[in-house]
């Protein structure tokens, strides 16, 4: 296939995925029947397949969409047999099983032959056996690993699940907020080591619905404290009562607790329109942008769009239209950086405080460049002494969990570090050993 023949294929690809979104069922359907060739759907049919095996099977690994992804190439061969890349992704799909299935199943026969194994090897032992099992549970080398390995797997979820419930039970009497929230990241890892192998695992269940219970209670005190507090606009208080409480919910949940969301709009509601009175609008669009995140409401896109006319941002007349008086008072004003430090500075301490270093650290080196009074520059300079105290906290922290085999949190920490110091040579040798074990766990060595 040419060039030409390629993109305008895809063109048509791209023009029917719009169809798709716009149209009901019957009628796309009806629509690719009656207008397209063999080898434009064919290309279609493709494009989708690609797009999978690009993100389950290349990015996640998800080898249970190993059978949905070749049958999106097996469909458009049928549609165009000479759909050479079709042909091509078919192969490499295959490939891709044949592949991941002799990883798992060497690393689980090379494990279960070893004289003794740590925590972490029979953890790793049972995985390889798992994943082996999801490609092709009627192989025989794989049946075999399974019935061979069954102690060791018991044994890896007693062990868990004896933890979760020591957990649940320290947890309670755990006397700040960054000893609670370091217990929770236990919690979840252990959570998901049983789901790898024992999604329904009863004991485990019953422990994380216990330990949700209470983390749920605890963050409704933050919650309810960050609300008082803004009954009162004590607007910063409000706001670290709310990012103890996300943090802590977070650790365990990826879905928003409502009364949390509704009080963090309306914390950040109150606070962009209390800013934009007091016409501080690069301020107050911070907060109203935050908003708008949590919640698209009416009032907040009035409220946004009425911060940017502060800002001379927007514009209701053409510009070809204007007069010179009317663009010159349209025009966007030259931002004093230096006016703006104090509410530049509870943004950036704000964000220390929630723990996103990186972005903290991009704030800091982008506004520096644009202030002019050496003291301003020295007080948002004092921020990157305080991020680098955090990444020497940081750096033990994610020691401590690479020690303890939690790989994936050591693997954030490190990677944190060395985006904001590059050149910080332990942790970019802890981030190289930690993607290596965490390759082999996955299987893409």
């Amino acid at each position: 296939m040419g060039r030409v023949d390629y993109l305008k294929q895809l063109s048509i690809a791209l023009i029917v995925v719009g169809l798709i979104v716009s149209c009901t069922t019957f009628q796309t359907n009806s629509f690719i029947q009656k207008n397209l060739t063999q080898e434009e759907k064919a290309e279609l049919i493709f494009q989708k397949g690609l797009t999978l095996y690009n993100t389950k099977l290349i990015e996640k690994n998800d080898l249970k969409a190993i059978p949905e992804v070749r049958s999106y190439f097996v469909a458009a061969l049928r549609a165009n047999p000479d759909h050479l890349r079709a042909q091509e992704y078919l192969v490499k799909t295959d490939t891709f099983k044949t592949s991941r299935l002799e990883t798992y199943i060497k690393r689980a026969r090379t494990l279960k032959d070893q004289k003794t194994r740590t925590d972490a090897e029979d953890y790793e032992l049972v995985l390889a056996v798992k994943h082996a099992q999801e490609i092709d549970n009627l192989n025989g080398d794989v049946i075999k690993l399974w019935i061979d390995t069954g102690d060791v797997r018991k044994q890896v979820i007693q062990r868990r699940t004896n933890r979760l419930a020591e957990l649940d039970i320290s947890i309670r009497s755990a006397k700040t907020k960054t000893e609670l929230n370091k217990q929770l990241v236990q919690v979840a890892k252990l959570m998901n080591e049983i789901a790898n192998i024992d999604p329904n695992n009863r004991d485990a269940l019953t422990a994380k619905k216990s330990i949700d219970e209470y983390v749920t209670s605890v963050v409704l005190v933050d919650t309810n404290d960050a609300a008082a507090k803004l009954s009162q606009k004590k607007y910063q208080d409000a706001e670290l009562a709310l990012i103890n409480a996300e943090k802590t919910y977070g650790t365990l949940q990826k879905t928003p607790l409502p009364e949390l969301s509704k009080v963090k709009y309306q914390l950040y509601f109150s606070w962009a329109e209390s800013l934009y009175k007091e016409k501080k609008y690069q301020a107050a669009e911070a907060r109203i942008n935050t908003a708008l995140q949590v919640e698209k409401t009416p009032e907040a896109a009035e409220l946004k769009n009425k911060i940017a006319k502060g800002t001379g941002t927007v514009t209701s007349t053409p510009a070809a239209k204007q007069s010179t008086k009317t663009k010159s008072q349209n025009t966007e004003p030259k931002r004093d950086y230096d006016a703006e430090l104090p509410d530049l500075l509870v943004i950036i301490d704000a964000t220390i405080t929630r723990g996103d270093l990186v972005k903290a650290w991009d704030l800091v080196n982008a506004n520096m460049v644009q202030l002019t009074i050496q003291s301003n520059k020295d007080k948002l300079a004092s921020r990157k002494v305080t991020i680098m105290n955090k990444i020497k906290e940081l750096y033990a922290d994610s020691i401590t969990a690479f020690n303890g085999e939690d790989y994936e949190t050591a693997r954030d920490g490190f990677k944190t570090i060395v985006r904001i110091d590059p050149g910080y040579e332990q942790a970019q040798a802890y981030l190289d050993r930690t993607n290596t074990k965490l390759r082999a766990l996955s299987g893409n060595d």
